[in-house]
């Protein structure tokens, strides 16, 4: 038996280049997610309208803030309150009795008053900022449409769409570099990341 494939679905349907749903594809789309998360559990979406001139974007002033020094980074850490800010090399861990991840981030929540702005490099990456939090807005917007889509696949009598809405800042957007495949002897593991 062949292992199943993740599922690609055209989100084009509504999609954030449309203002409401396209009436005659809809319904279609509205099954296609519900069968891939019954059967599959997750899926891949295509034509979900975030500007590819956005994820670039994003993904280009991370990679600007990656190759910052180490100690500048760390001026931006995350605070023990809060998710948003940068983790370094090992700091996050899946198992107490193994090395930490071999990996760096920097985790965008946004937070009220000027908090964004002391936590942002904005000094020695001056976009890095306003890619994320643009990027993210849509990325809310998008992950609105999607639970709209979910609950109309829902078996139930009516779908609210107010009833399935994120709250801006109740998630996050994580940017992170994993640092090329080595091999590193760490008390004792071989760990590679």
């Amino acid at each position: 038996m062949a292992a199943p494939t993740t599922p690609v679905i055209d989100f084009t349907a509504y999609g954030l280049q449309r203002e409401s749903p396209d009436e005659e594809c809809f319904r279609k789309l509205v099954d296609e997610v519900h069968y891939a998360l019954k059967t599959i559990g997750f899926l891949y979406l295509t034509n979900h309208g975030i500007p590819q001139t956005l994820i670039d974007n994003a993904f280009h002033q991370s990679a600007n803030f990656f190759t910052l020094p180490t100690e500048t980074k760390l001026k931006y850490s995350r605070p023990d309150n809060s998710n948003h800010g940068y983790v370094a090399i090992g700091s996050e861990l899946f198992s107490a009795d193994r090395p930490g991840d071999y990996k760096e981030s920097f985790n965008y929540i946004p937070l009220k008053g000027d908090a964004n702005t002391k936590i942002f490099p904005n000094e020695e990456v001056p976009k890095f900022s306003q890619a994320l939090t643009t990027l993210y807005k849509k990325c809310i917007q998008l992950g609105n449409r999607i639970l709209e889509v979910v609950g109309r696949g829902l078996p139930i009598e009516t779908c609210c769409k107010s009833s399935f809405l994120i709250v801006l800042g109740s998630l996050q957007l994580r940017v992170l570099k994993k640092k090329k495949k080595k091999i590193l002897i760490l008390t004792g593991d071989i760990y590679s990341g």
